[in-house]
């Protein structure tokens, strides 16, 4: 693929997806020398192009669109141009994405894409682009661990998107998080699920009990850094809870037929997959058995996941909890290895992933 050059088409592409969801418009003028300006309102800042070369009024503005206009992979100007996938920058074609030669004024580190340095980043550097479950008893911190990866990846430029089955994300977390740049509230599409309304960097949510709305989304799922589904086992065993035993293996190739559609997405695009679930039941089982710690709820599904973390509550006083994430089941890491170190007290969340030594 040839490097590009930043032409007035791409620019004002590369602008609409800056803005979406912002609330700002765009409108084009003429400056005082003749040349071409957009302006952005509210806010008032400008931009166009200046003997090849990107011109903003605003230094934030400039970064901003450096970052999507650096990283495009559009083979025109007439195609539409979304922030391509960071990681490695690469295009989707396996080439190496360079700067065009006419934005010399470009930094070397303005093309490292923000959320490198993310804890999204640090576990694709452990699990690689595949699919991670986490799973652990109610109220081990599994959700809070996957919105506070979610909101700092999205904040740094990244493509997320959050699937919550059970209502995790409750009212007070999500009037908080809509406040934030590039959030998005989605909503169910039969046919296609939700593919056409992620574009550009963001945190996009939607909220769907259904196991048949779970299906046809992990089915067209679009392009983005990472999707997490909050969690994978309710839906499938509410489904499954209602049929008769001779049933149910039914419900239970359909999870792993979702698990097999996240591992497919992650190998098409390079991200992360991360699916929640709790364990299995421990009515019938030894206390050893309980003891060495119950498997995640799925069975067969496991084939698909090579990764698994377990959440363990460790420490629980009043105003502050302690938990920690170890490996479950790895082809790199030993089962018990620890991997997240996290704390919750009412002044916030500490999370800290660990340098493990493959």
């Amino acid at each position: 693929m040839a490097a590009k050059t930043i032409t007035i088409a791409l620019l004002r592409q590369a602008l609409e997806v800056l803005i979406m969801g912002s609330g700002q418009s765009i409108s084009e003028g003429i400056d005082e020398d003749g040349r071409k300006r957009f302006l952005l309102d509210p806010g008032g800042q400008t931009c166009g192009i200046e003997d090849g070369k990107l011109v903003t009024s605003d230094p934030a503005l400039r970064d901003a669109l450096i970052e999507i206009l650096v990283f495009t992979d559009a083979a025109d100007e007439d195609e539409p141009v979304e922030p391509a996938r960071f990681l490695n920058q690469t295009s989707n074609s396996g080439e190496e994405v360079k700067a065009p030669p006419e934005n010399q004024g470009i930094q070397e580190d303005a093309k490292k894409p923000a959320w490198q340095d993310s804890l999204l980043a640090k576990l694709l550097q452990l699990f690689d682009s595949d699919v991670l479950e986490i799973f652990g008893d109610t109220g081990v911190g599994k959700t809070i661990f996957c919105q506070a990866v979610a909101e700092e990846a999205s904040q740094k430029g990244a493509r997320v998107v959050y699937i919550d089955t059970e209502k995790n994300v409750g009212r007070k977390t999500r009037d908080r998080l809509a406040k934030l740049q590039g959030w998005k509230e989605l909503r169910f599409i039969p046919g296609e699920g939700i593919k056409s309304q992620v574009k550009g960097p963001g945190l996009y949510y939607l909220y769907t009990p259904s196991l048949q709305e779970l299906s046809t989304i992990t089915r067209n799922l679009p392009d983005a850094d990472l999707v997490i589904i909050d969690s994978l086992g309710m839906p499938v065993l509410v489904k499954y809870s209602r049929m008769k035993q001779n049933e149910q293996g039914h419900v239970l190739q359909e999870m792993i037929a979702i698990k097999g559609d996240l591992k497919e997405w992650a190998y098409r695009t390079g991200g992360l997959a991360i699916d929640v679930n709790q364990p299995v039941s421990d009515m019938n089982k030894t206390p050893q058995q309980i003891r060495e710690g119950l498997w995640p709820f799925g069975d067969k599904s496991g084939f698909a996941t090579k990764s698994v973390l377990r959440f363990w509550k460790i420490k629980d006083d009043e105003g502050k909890s302690v938990i920690e994430g170890k490996i479950h089941k790895s082809r790199d890491f030993g089962k018990g290895t620890k991997i997240v170190d996290m704390e919750i007290t009412n002044q916030g969340t500490k999370i800290k992933i660990l340098e493990v030594s493959q």
